[in-house]
C-alpha cells in the first residue's frame, strides 16, 4: 500500500512525508492525470492532495473552465471507483488565487469533501470555520499541528550582520512582510498604515513574489514615493531567508482571510512575533507572548498595534521554545493513527 502525495515535494509538505517515510511509509509522488491514477494507483492506497484547485483551471474561457472542472470531478471519482482512499489537507477556505467564475471554487470545495474520506485541518479554531461554511466536513475532520521550520532554512543570524547584508541602515526598527505577495494578505492595507506611523526611524520590508502583475504594479506605485518602505518583489532564495527574518523586528500579516498561515510558522521559527487578525488558526497558536491579533485591520488599528509592539521587549528564544512543540513528526503521527483507525497498517 502506497501513500501518493499531491504535491508531494514543498516547504510543508517534504518535512512531513519525510516524518511518515521515518517510520516506515512508502510515500510518492502524485498528480492530477487520468493516465497517473489508471497506471499507478491500486486498491486500499491513499490519495493525499494538499489544494485540489491546482486539479482544474481558474483563468480561460467559460468553455475551457467548464471542461477543467468536470475533467477534475471525473479524476476524483475514478481514483474512488481505483479502490484508493482520498484525504484532503484544508490549507485555507477557498483558492488564494480564485478562479474566473468565484462559485466554481466552492464547488470544487464541496466535491472535494464529499469524495474525501478524511480531511485534515490545523487547530481547533481552523476546524471550526471550515465545518462552520462547508457543514459535510462534520465527522470527517481532524486536526493536526503544522510544524514548525526551525533550523529549515539555516540558522538565524545576526541582526546587524543581516542588515548589512540586505542594505538596511543598523539603526531601522524593520516591520517585515514576506511570502508570496496576494491580494488576500492586504499589502496596500498595511502600507497605508505605516504611512501612519510617521516613524523616521522605521522601514517597512516588503518581500516575496506576486502573482498577479496587475496588484504588483499597484503595489510598486504605492511605494514609489515612500522612502521607508522597501519592496523586494521576487522569489527570495532560501539561504536568504534567514537574513529577512534576522533583520525584522515584527512581522505583520493584516490579511483579510486565513485558515492556515505557514508564514506564522516560519516567522516564529526565528523568534520573530506577529501582529495579524484574530481569526482561524491563528487563535490556535499566536499566545501574548508570540504577537498580538488584532480585532479590525484597518490601517488606524493597525498602525497602532505597530506602534505598541516597537515599546514592547519580545523574547526571541520564548517564541521559538512556544513553535519548538508543534512539530511535524507530531502531524506525521496524526495521519498514521488515522489511517490506523480502520485496523490497517501502513
Amino acid at each position: 500500500m502506497t501513500m501518493w502525495a499531491i504535491p508531494r515535494h514543498g516547504a510543508y509538505t517534504d518535512p512531513l512525508y519525510q516524518g511518515m517515510e521515518a517510520k516506515g511509509v512508502s510515500v510518492k509522488s502524485g498528480q492530477f492525470s487520468f493516465a497517473w491514477v489508471k497506471n499507478k494507483v491500486l486498491r486500499g492506497d491513499i490519495v493525499h492532495i494538499h489544494w485540489p484547485s491546482y486539479g482544474y483551471p481558474d483563468k480561460g474561457s467559460t468553455w475551457y473552465i467548464a471542461v477543467g472542472f468536470f475533467k477534475f470531478c471525473l479524476l476524483l471519482s475514478f481514483i474512488k471507483l481505483k479502490g484508493a482512499r482520498l484525504w484532503w489537507t484544508a490549507h485555507n477556505l477557498l483558492p488564494h488565487e480564485p478562479c474566473r467564475f468565484p462559485f466554481v471554487d466552492k464547488l470544487g470545495r464541496h466535491v472535494v469533501i464529499f469524495f474525501s474520506e478524511k480531511i485534515f485541518v490545523h487547530g481547533e479554531e481552523a476546524k471550526a470555520v471550515l465545518s462552520q461554511n462547508f457543514h459535510r466536513v462534520i465527522g470527517k475532520t481532524t486536526s493536526l499541528p503544522h510544524g514548525h521550520w526551525i533550523g529549515y532554512y539555516g540558522d538565524l543570524v545576526d541582526k546587524q550582520q543581516a542588515k548589512l547584508a540586505l542594505g538596511i541602515a543598523a539603526y531601522k526598527h524593520v516591520f517585515l512582510l514576506f511570502g508570496q505577495l496576494k491580494p488576500y494578505k492586504n499589502v496596500e492595507g498595511l502600507i497605508r498604515a505605516f504611512a501612519l506611523l510617521q516613524r523616521e526611524d522605521s522601514l517597512l520590508l516588503i518581500a516575496g513574489r506576486f502573482t498577479d502583475p496587475d496588484y504588483q504594479q499597484g503595489i510598486v506605485e504605492l511605494t514609489s514615493t515612500q522612502p521607508h518602505i522597501r519592496l523586494d518583489a521576487g522569489f527570495i532564495d532560501d539561504d536568504k531567508v534567514p537574513y529577512y527574518f534576522a533583520s525584522a523586528d515584527a512581522m505583520c500579516m493584516p490579511y483579510t482571510e486565513i485558515l492556515t498561515s505557514g508564514t506564522a510558522m516560519l516567522s516564529m521559527s526565528y523568534g520573530r512575533p506577529i501582529i495579524s487578525i484574530n481569526k482561524g488558526y491563528l487563535r490556535d497558536v499566536i499566545i501574548p507572548d508570540t504577537g498580538m491579533l488584532l480585532e479590525s485591520i484597518a490601517p488606524e488599528q493597525l498602525a497602532d498595534a505597530m506602534q505598541k509592539t516597537v515599546g514592547l521587549a519580545w523574547n526571541e528564544q520564548k517564541i521559538v521554545e512556544h513553535v519548538r512543540q508543534f512539530t511535524f513528526a507530531d502531524a506525521a503521527q496524526t495521519l498514521l493513527n488515522a489511517h490506523n483507525e480502520h485496523g490497517q497498517g501502513i
